[in-house]
């Protein structure tokens, strides 16, 4: 009877857990532009679409001209810029984000409120609450950097002594050390780390530069796919669609199944066929002669060249 009682308290517990789940609404994507992976806590690659609600824990990947904007919280949005990572390491049932790492690359943070999330990079690990900024870090130089657009934070490198105040329109950038190939760290009691390295000078930006760092820190809409070039027409070519010379011949495949990857003349099931025609001195295609499929020599493209006959 215990034994029910356990079994039947566990998967009540279970099914709690589920539902909070269910009804978390963060950390979830709110915007996007390219193609966006997460890898889950198992290890499985994702591609990230609009809308997805982030359980658990992630790591989020952008490459070239790609972008993604994550609402933490209602007072909390994120946006991984090109080309870098971002870990969240737990997020609990309730949708709750109390760490987030940033292993390289660049994220703009805009938060509200005196939160207690910890952001961080190899090389820094503090809150900043009430600011917008831009963090990066350059992970071949070792660097750790932040600018910051509105309100101010306090900014240093992990647990080091030395920190700098940096305002609207300022940044400064934390140097580490490579040791061995890794960050250096001093190990303080009770297994403090204490990044090595220095701070630079706060350094003040014009408000051009800030205000081009400013609109580049945003999701890009994505990029139309640029048109081909149509070939221009050769004065000696009177046929049209494709253009031709007079007394040329033009293959054709016709009636190709949409998804087909060449002429299926002869495939089970299909009705493609490859057809020639002759260009006339009228300015069109015509004498049209279907090949057997093993005459065929059709792409999917019309091919233009002499005649075969």
């Amino acid at each position: 009877m215990i034994r029910i009682f356990c079994l039947v308290s566990f998967l009540f517990a279970i099914s709690i857990n589920q539902q909070s789940y269910a009804l978390s609404k963060y950390p979830y994507v709110s915007e996007l532009n390219g193609k966006i992976q997460s890898i889950t806590k198992e290890g499985e690659n994702l591609t990230i679409t609009k809308g997805t609600i982030l359980k658990d824990r992630a790591t989020i990947l952008t490459g070239n001209k790609s972008q993604v904007q994550i609402e933490l919280d209602p007072k909390t949005v994120v946006i991984l810029l090109d080309n870098s990572s971002l870990e969240i390491p737990n997020i609990n049932q309730d949708g709750d984000v109390s760490t987030v790492i940033l292993n390289y690359g660049q994220a703009r943070i805009a938060t509200q409120g005196s939160g207690e999330r910890i952001y961080a990079t190899p090389l820094t690990r503090d809150i900043y609450p009430s600011a917008d900024f831009l963090l990066s870090y350059d992970r071949d130089k070792a660097r750790a950097e932040v600018l910051c657009f509105k309100n101010g934070l306090k900014f240093r490198g992990q647990e080091h002594e030395q920190e700098a105040y940096v305002g609207p329109g300022e940044r400064v950038f934390f140097q580490g050390i490579f040791d061995g190939g890794q960050l250096a760290f001093d190990i303080l009691l009770k297994g403090r780390k204490v990044a090595r390295g220095t701070l630079s000078k706060v350094e003040r930006l014009s408000e051009i530069e800030l205000n081009e760092i400013e609109k580049s820190t945003w999701i890009k809409k994505p990029e139309a796919p640029k048109k081909a070039k149509a070939k221009p027409r050769k004065s000696d070519e009177i046929c049209d669609n494709p253009f031709g010379k007079l007394n040329q011949c033009v293959w054709k495949c016709e009636n190709n199944p949409k998804k087909a990857k060449t002429c299926a003349v002869g495939h089970t099931n299909s009705k493609a066929k490859c057809v020639r025609y002759r260009c006339l001195a009228n300015g069109q295609w015509s004498d049209p002669f279907e090949l057997t499929p093993g005459q065929n020599k059709c792409k999917l493209s019309p091919i233009v060249g002499p005649c075969d006959y």
